[in-house]
Formats: structure tokens, sequence, C-alpha cells
């Protein structure tokens, strides 16, 4: 009798630990609204690069299970959610000084944009430098998304015409073709494949100014799980070794 007892539990143990071992631990993050480069169900052929990242992470670690991406928030409201522990992780954000202390960062980043001032081709002017913008007196006003990597960039420049009280980059080139600004800021990738949706790409150009690059990260809350961050981080390396991060990448190139 106590023999059979002991093998029960034994067993129970043995059940228990597979069951527990087969669980996938639920990693929370959410969709960033207004850039379709990173973030696009719309499209399955072309979800997204943050998309495509997660499910190869997921595929990497097969333990691994996210969820959230069912909510759509702004940069700003991410960064916040980060940090108050409302989501574990968010695929595919800058790493500026404003946030660098306040997050932590999985290496390699997923990928890299180009920032770019865009204004309508019927705008004769071409200017060479941001000192040049500096110094318009009418018609300055540049548009750009709310919390953004480029909005951070062009707090550096108080003396400047920002409206910032859009998030979406579709609503930005919107407002830029009906007047409501002479520029743009944003990246390429994630305003190119906008303005070839709106079939605009005869009508808007790219100042020949350049910007320094900006790298996009899996980012964690400053005292994230340790044991969740190490398998991230070793799926992330695992994704960047094999050449995959780079594929997915190039895909949303072309």
């Amino acid at each position: 009798m106590i023999h059979a007892r002991i093998c029960f539990f034994v067993l129970l143990t043995i059940f228990m630990t597979m069951a527990q071992a087969a669980s996938p631990v639920i990693v929370r993050t959410v969709y960033q609204e207004g850039f379709p480069a990173k973030y696009n169900t719309a499209d399955p052929t072309r979800p997204g690069i943050c998309i495509e990242v997660i499910h190869a992470i997921e595929k990497a670690d097969p333990g691994l299970r996210f969820t959230g991406l069912d909510v759509r928030a702004s940069t700003v409201r991410i960064l916040r959610m980060l940090e108050t522990h409302e989501i574990d992780v968010f695929v595919g954000i800058g790493r500026t000084p404003e946030r660098e202390a306040n997050l932590t960062w999985l290496t390699p980043p997923v990928f890299s944009a180009h920032p770019y001032l865009f204004v309508r081709k019927e705008d004769e002017a071409n200017y060479h430098s941001m000192n040049e913008i500096r110094r318009l007196r009418d018609n300055n006003t540049i548009l750009v998304n709310f919390g953004s990597v480029q909005d951070e960039y062009l707090q550096s420049f108080p003396d400047l015409n920002v409206d910032r009280g859009g998030t979406d980059t579709e609503k930005n080139l919107r407002k830029l073709m009906l007047g409501r600004g002479r520029f743009y800021f944003g990246s390429d990738l994630n305003t190119l494949p906008v303005i070839n949706s709106l079939g605009i790409g005869v009508l808007v150009k790219p100042l020949s100014i350049h910007f320094p690059a900006a790298d996009n990260y899996v980012a964690m809350a400053k005292d994230a799980d340790p044991a969740l961050h190490a398998r991230l981080q070793a799926a992330l390396k695992k994704l960047s070794a094999s050449g995959e991060l780079d594929r997915i990448f190039q895909k949303y190139l072309k």
C-alpha cells in the first residue's frame, strides 16, 4: 500500500512537472498604431517587421507566447506601459537619451531606419541643412508623430515650429498634402510605404538633409523579470545569428 502511494505521488509529480513545462510563458505586449511598416495586421502578406519578429521569437523559443496585439497604443502610451509593467516587452522602439535610463534594451537592434524631411514636390526650395530650416520665418511648420524618435530629435531645436499633434504617419502626410505643414519628418521605412499606398509618390520628395539613423530595439522595463529577459535575449541572438532578422528587414525594403 505504501509502495503504491509512493508510486502515485512520483507519477503525480512527473505529470505536474511536464504540465508546467508544456505551459507557455505569456509575454504581454501591444500593437503600435500609426507605423504600418512595423505593425500592419491588415495586410497578412506584409504584417509589419515587428509582427514578423514576434512570430520568429516564438518559433525560436516555442515556450514563449506573445499576447496583447489586439490592443493598439501610441508610442507615448507604450513607453508608459513598459515603465508601469502593464506590458512585459515591446518590439521595435527607438533608443534615445531620454529613454535610455528607463528601459532595458536587448541587442542587437531588430532594424534600422533613416529619418528624412519630406516636402511637396511643388515646393521648389531645396534645403541642405537644419540651419537653413531654422532660419525660415514663414511657412516653416514641421509635422511629426508625437512621441516618436523624430519628435524627440526635433525637441533639441527649440526654435523650430513643430506640429506634434498627430500620432499617425498617414494622417500627417494627408495634412502635408493639404498644406497644413510644410515638412513632414519621419523615417524612410515607415513613410515610404504610406506614400506608396496613398499614391502620392509623384507629389512628395525627401530633402537631402542627413540625419542620424535610428536603430529600433526590443525593450523591457528596467527591473524586468531576469528569466524572461534571458530567454528573449537568447531568442533574439539566435535570430540574428541565423540571418532571420536581416531577412525580415530586407523584405520591407522592397
